[in-house]
């Protein structure tokens, strides 16, 4: 009878959506074992070579392919997956698989094989198409008729910014108030949003001016840091004492001194920028 590992209770995963490449993940033995065992994954960068692995019982494996997992406490080991594929498309494609294998089994065994605890984890999600040094918004588009959380890809920088869209929204109907724990607990999520910021990256002005109405968002941006000088420099503002020169004396400043700098500031940036609603009061949260 096969074994299975199993995600970490308190984490959410959805079995039918993808995990994004670094994600941090938290794995249980389904029940415990009296023996002292290595944990390891194997990376299958095709359904065939998925398949082909399970159906030989893993005797295709060799120890070269085993990648092992150091931390580990007691039933739960906790790692990322890997961040980079090598099969990463470069070029449009609307199949693409990526798995791995993870293995809990005796470590007096060289090779695992079926008969010990494992899991098999699809880690498709993609954003973009080329490699990470070189990651361009791809022709392809998805519909999003379906849940867009669940989906396997993110083509563009629009798509991107409805799924953080989706995310937040749902966050507040899981009525999750905290960021920490709430990527804590939906690790899944947690580790798609962090690679979408890791492959559009929004500082690398290479890729934006790849992107569709990149030039207008570099001009927004200019503006944007413009104004965010003028308020702490004091250039057209008029603040006496201006928050650089405050800044200048900042180590000498008491816990509250400081934190009521940050709060004067980012009041006069919510003026400068005209935001609506005023930010809430951070001092009680220091």
């Amino acid at each position: 009878m096969n074994k299975t590992l199993i995600f970490h209770e308190n984490s959410h995963i959805d079995l039918n959506a993808s995990f994004a490449p670094g994600t941090y993940i938290e794995l249980q033995l389904e029940k415990e074992s009296d023996k002292t065992l290595n944990r390891s994954y194997v990376e299958c960068n095709s359904e065939k070579k998925m398949r082909s692995l399970l159906d030989v019982d893993c005797r295709s494996i060799e120890a070269k392919d085993l990648k092992f997992i150091a931390s580990f406490k007691g039933n739960i080991c906790g790692f990322h997956l890997p961040i980079s594929r090598d099969n990463e498309p470069i070029k449009d494609i609307k199949d693409y698989k990526y798995y791995i294998i993870v293995f809990a089994y005796d470590e007096k065994k060289a090779i695992p094989s079926l008969e010990d605890f494992h899991i098999v984890i699809d880690m498709s999600f993609r954003v973009g198409v080329g490699r990470d040094e070189d990651v361009k918004e791809s022709k392809l588009r998805n519909d999003f008729n379906s849940d867009i959380i669940q989906t396997n890809c993110i083509f563009s920088v629009l798509e991107a910014v409805e799924f953080l869209k989706a995310c937040q929204s749902f966050k507040e109907k899981a009525k999750e108030t905290n960021n920490y724990e709430f990527f804590k607990n939906y690790p899944q999520l947690a580790g798609k949003i962090a690679y979408i910021y890791y492959r559009f990256d929004l500082a690398n002005e290479k890729f934006i001016k790849s992107v569709s109405d990149g030039d207008k968002y570099l001009k927004e941006r200019e503006k944007f840091v413009k104004k965010f000088i003028d308020v702490y420099s004091d250039e057209k503002f008029f603040i006496i004492p201006s928050y650089k020169a405050k800044f200048s004396e900042f180590s000498n400043k008491s816990d509250e001194e400081k934190i009521m700098f940050f709060q004067e500031f980012l009041e006069d940036l919510v003026k400068a920028f005209d935001i609506e609603p005023p930010i809430p009061t951070i001092y009680k949260e220091f």
